[in-house]
């Protein structure tokens, strides 16, 4: 996912994924909570990085499958 706003800082991400900092009512970010729940519901998680030229780049990362495929 990749936002042109304004961004934040690494060091802001603990705080902007906490529910009580955000406006249900409003659905103001609430996409990066629900993202973020989804990713640790798979044992994974949501990083973020600076978007070029400007924003913010979030990104899901989960673990390889443990699962093994019947290749027949």
């Amino acid at each position: 996912m990749i936002d042109s706003g304004l961004g934040f800082r690494q060091s802001e991400a603990d705080s902007i994924l906490h529910p009580k900092n955000h406006s249900w009512s409003l659905r103001s970010g609430t996409g990066l909570l629900v993202a973020d729940k989804v990713a640790r519901l798979h044992d994974g998680r949501l990083t973020f990085a600076e978007a070029k030229p400007g924003g913010t780049r979030a990104q899901i990362i989960l673990p390889k499958s443990k699962i093994k495929r019947d290749e027949s």
